[in-house]
């Protein structure tokens, strides 16, 4: 959500588990522990989409994992 806000579209699983609130079988298939893969993001990409579009998105997870950290960190406190 945190990353829609700035207009980074981004999804847990695929279009066709979207009613659905298990882990992805793919990842499951793959040997991802069940807990992990419940965690997991999935980001795609388009032939319309530019080096710069991955540099912002990385950009913005950096950004969005250091909050989310920060903010950990201040509820352990």
């Amino acid at each position: 959500m945190e990353l829609d806000k700035i207009g980074i579209d981004v999804s847990s699983g695929s279009a066709c588990d979207s009613q659905r609130a298990c882990p992805s079988h793919v990842l499951l298939a793959m040997g991802v522990d069940e807990s992990l893969a419940r965690c997991a993001t999935r980001i795609s990409f388009g032939c319309t989409n530019s080096e710069t579009d991955v540099v912002v998105l990385v950009a913005a997870l950096k950004q969005k994992m250091e909050t989310l950290r920060s903010t950990l960190m201040l509820a352990w406190v």
